[in-house]
């Protein structure tokens, strides 16, 4: 399970039983202001202020950036 957080960041989930979910935490990436969450088949796209970010979820635990496209805001 990915749970965005905003400005504090994104974090990842064990769903493996659903009683105890928010206490199996896998990782908590603060680096990031997430807006969105999409989990494709290979990679995540999570959206946020600062851009689009993709990440390798094989190992839900150690989310591996694998690209960033920043976003400005010009209006």
């Amino acid at each position: 399970l990915f749970v965005t957080e905003g400005k504090f960041g994104l974090k990842t989930f064990d769903h493996a039983n659903v009683l105890t979910i928010g206490q199996r935490q896998l990782a908590f990436l603060t680096d990031i202001d997430a807006a969105d969450v999409i989990a494709g088949p290979k990679s995540l796209i999570v959206t946020g202020i600062k851009g689009i970010y993709q990440y390798n979820y094989s190992n839900p635990a150690a989310l591996k950036l694998l690209s960033h496209l920043p976003l400005s805001n010009t209006m």
